[in-house]
Formats: structure tokens, sequence, C-alpha cells
């Protein structure tokens, strides 16, 4: 179990970036600029690969996508005014040659737009500014006119997939869960999925997992409405194209830093050296990896030091194999100060913000793992211990934003608290938690 280390003891630096083509870079960032001289100091070191838009998006098949949308009584608000914004920044990020309609389900459906190329699209923004609610929730025949609009253009060559975005379960028209999943199977053997996400505490979890699971498509729990335009976006950026293969980023530390461990993402580590694995590299992505490493400190506030180096390697897509692969390097320093007070200031919240989902992350598979060994308490200790954890680190940076981290965490101890493991939806609960954690550590 991992706990996030007292801040003043934790490790902003400048940032180096080395722009070794068009395709891709690589920054490496410390948690803080100045470390304390003349003791030892805990480090986090984020390293992110970055890769740019192919020139044109017409280099992969055009994606044929339903926006399955609810629009019952329980949207208005908050939730409505998210759901517009993500659903015009998700258009704005689609090729023009995608197919795309808009589905909304409330106590009636309606198709608000028709499932035609982007391009030929007339005032999308408009109609998506127009949605309004609409009383109750008819879940299943909003997915019977999904089905029927994507059939529409579906191909032996193009991406099928409905996104579900609901807030709560459905009050019209069939409920039982047979059906649903009757009709999630049936589209999964047409090469159709279906990807949900469910906003807010009174979603309809575990229906949306059967529907998602016949075609093994993501769910993405949502505590926060405003978290839905950055997953959208982040489900949609699977669409992007393959541009590299067999990654391999290797970091390599100063005789000055001991590695502790990787958060947030597997890695091979040794003492002074960590390497991470990536299958493929896809056209405009951010891979971001969370190195903890402990830094005993020499120097002085004029003398910086260069702590890590970093060798990114990977074969472009297309190029024969016996072409040598692209490398790209980079390098970072530290500094340090006598002052605890300057250590403190100079934290790069946003490397810290990292570190904290990458905690998440671990420890929620640690304890869903303990779970399900039988060890329960093991499982609600280490939960516990990590929302105390998170509590103390935001009063030192109340900047972060951890209380939809929190909410959930509170969800999911009650839910183990008040069920037994006969009854609880052990993988639901794994894949419901959060949504970070529907991607798995490449």
């Amino acid at each position: 179990m991992r706990l996030l280390s007292r801040l003043v003891f934790a490790s902003l630096s400048f940032v180096l970036t080395v722009f070794a083509s068009a395709e891709t870079r690589l920054s490496m960032e410390l948690d803080r600029e100045y470390y304390l001289e003349k003791t030892q100091n805990n480090l986090y070191l984020k390293t992110t690969v970055y890769t740019d838009e192919l020139p044109s998006q017409r280099e992969r098949p055009p994606a044929n996508i339903v926006f399955l949308v609810d629009r019952s009584g329980s949207m208005e608000g908050e939730r409505l005014e998210a759901l517009k914004r993500a659903l015009q920044q998700a258009l704005n990020q689609l090729s023009s040659h995608d197919r795309v309609s808009l589905v909304a389900f409330g106590s009636s459906i309606e198709t608000l737009i028709a499932p035609i190329p982007l391009d030929q699209l007339q005032s999308p923004a408009a109609t998506i500014a127009n949605l309004g609610t609409d009383g109750g929730s008819d879940l299943f025949s909003g997915l019977k006119q999904a089905e029927a609009e994507i059939k529409k253009n579906a191909t032996p060559q193009s991406f099928d997939r409905i996104l579900l975005i609901c807030d709560g379960p459905p009050n019209k028209g069939r409920r039982d869960k047979e059906s649903f999943v009757e009709l999630a199977t049936s589209l999964a053997k047409s090469s159709i999925s279906i990807a949900a996400f469910a906003l807010g505490e009174d979603a309809p979890r575990d229906l949306l997992f059967r529907l998602v699971e016949p075609s093994a498509a993501p769910f993405y729990d949502l505590a926060d409405p405003n978290q839905l335009t950055e997953t959208l976006a982040s489900e949609l950026q699977t669409l992007n194209q393959a541009i590299g293969k067999g990654a391999v980023l290797e970091i390599k530390f100063d005789g000055s830093v001991d590695i502790v461990e990787s958060i947030g993402r597997q890695a091979d580590p040794n003492r002074r050296a960590i390497t991470f694995r990536f299958e493929k590299l896809l056209a405009n992505q951010e891979l971001s990896t969370i190195v903890q490493a402990t830094l005993r400190a020499s120097g002085s506030f004029y003398s910086p030091s260069r702590i890590a180096t970093a060798r990114l390697s990977y074969q472009p897509i297309g190029s024969p194999e016996t072409n040598a692969p692209i490398v790209i390097e980079s390098s970072v320093e530290a500094r340090f100060t006598p002052s605890s007070s300057h250590s403190f200031k100079s934290i790069a919240t946003h490397v810290y913000q990292a570190v904290c989902e990458g905690e998440v992350a671990d420890t929620v598979r640690e304890s869903i793992e303990a779970f399900q060994q039988g060890n329960g308490k093991q499982a609600l200790r280490d939960l516990k211990k990590l929302a105390r954890s998170l509590r103390s680190v935001a009063s030192d940076l109340p900047e972060l934003q951890v209380q939809s981290a929190l909410d959930q965490l509170t969800r999911t101890i009650d839910t183990i608290e008040n069920a037994s493991e006969s009854t609880i939806e052990q993988r639901a609960l794994f894949d419901t938690l959060f949504p970070s954690l529907n991607e798995s550590p490449q």
C-alpha cells in the first residue's frame, strides 16, 4: 500500500523538452524546482511522451459513431450543460469523413442529428445548444433507435460504436436486464460496441456494465459531470492511427538517486534505472509515467545537478523492420535550497496532481485484488488510508482536484461495507471505480 508522502519532504523543476521530430517529443518534469540541501528528499519525476496529429485523419478508416444521450428530467442543470460542452468538443475532435449521429432518449426518443459524414452536418452546434430535458427515461427504446441509426452506415471496415451517456435507471419502456443483455449481445455479434458513461451516483452502473461487457468496450464512472468532456475526448482518441510500435522508454538516474517505485503504470525497475514498454504509439497521444525516488542532496543553490536522463525508442509504423528505430533523448536537473519554505513554494501542482491520480489507480487495484482474494478488511483499510492521505495532501495544496476521487472512494467503501462477496459484482466494481482505471497500463 503506497501513501503520498508529506509535501515538506516530497520532492516544479524547469522542464527540458527535446523536439526530435514533427511527430514525437519527450518532456521531463520534477515535482518541485528546489530540494532541501544536505538531506534526503522524496522526489517524483513525470516523463511524458507526446505525439502530434497526422497531416490527415483520412489515413484511417471512417468511424461510425452514435451519441446516445440521456435527456430525462434528472439531467436538468449542470449535467445537461456538461453534456452539451462534451458533445461539442467531441465533434471538433472527429475527422470530417467520420459519420456521426445524435440520439436523445427521455420519455420520447428523437434522432437530433442524422447519421451522415461530419462535414455534411448543418449547424450541429445549434442542435446541441437546443438540447433540453424530456421527463422520464426510456433507455431501451433509445438503444433500439441507436441500433437503427448506426446500422445505416456500418461496413466491414468501419469502427461502429454507440457512446451511451446516462445519469439514471430507466423508468419507462422495457426495464428487464435480460432484454438489455440480449440487445447488447446481438450488437456485439454485428461488431457494434457500446461504451457507457455513468453520470452521478444514481446512474445504473450494473445495467450499464452489462451493456458494455459483450463487446468488451469501456465503462466510465463519472461522479463529476465536468469530467465528461475530458473522458469523452479520451475515448475518441482510440480512433487515432498508430504511428509507432515496440516503444521503450528507459529512465536512468544519477548515483545520488535511488528508485522507489513506478506509480500508476507497470514498469521494470532496478536501483538506478526503470523501463516502461508501450505496445504502440498513437497519433495525437499523451503518455505519462511517474517515478518515485529518493534524492540524497549534496549540491547547493548555485550548482544545478543533472539527476536523470530519458531515452525513448520505437519503430515507425510502415517502416521496414531493418530500419533503425527512432530515438529521442532528454534530461532534467535539480536545484537545492536550505529553505524548506522555498522548497515548498516551488512545488509543481500539475505534477503532484498526476502523482495523486497514479496513487489512486494503484491503491484501488491492490484493494480490489485483496477483496477478490477474500480479504475485505484489508481492502477497506487500504481505501480508507488512501482517503486520509488525499485529504492530507489537499490540505497542503488546496488547488489539487481530489474531491471527485474522494467522493468515489466513499461510495466504494460504502459498497464493500454493505455487500457480501457473494452478491457484489466484483468485476463491475473494479471497472467502475475511476475513469482512469479503464485504460490498462501498457
